[in-house]
């Protein structure tokens, strides 16, 4: 008899989903912000002028 464990077909995005589910819901616990979320890091405004938007496009 062979002992040997078999892998499992959870996928590398499957144990980051729940690692993230985890974390967050141990935020909740705690009350603090999730720490996991990142939406706060991309909601940002970037302030071109037209002169700079030109300048950009010109460069592609």
């Amino acid at each position: 008899m062979i002992h040997y464990k078999k892998k499992g077909k959870n996928t590398n995005d499957d144990l980051f989903n729940g690692l993230t589910e985890v974390i967050s819901y141990l935020c909740q616990l705690e009350k603090i912000d999730n720490i996991m979320d990142c939406s706060q890091i991309f909601n940002y405004k970037i302030n071109l002028t037209p002169e700079k938007e030109l300048s950009i496009l010109e460069k592609l």
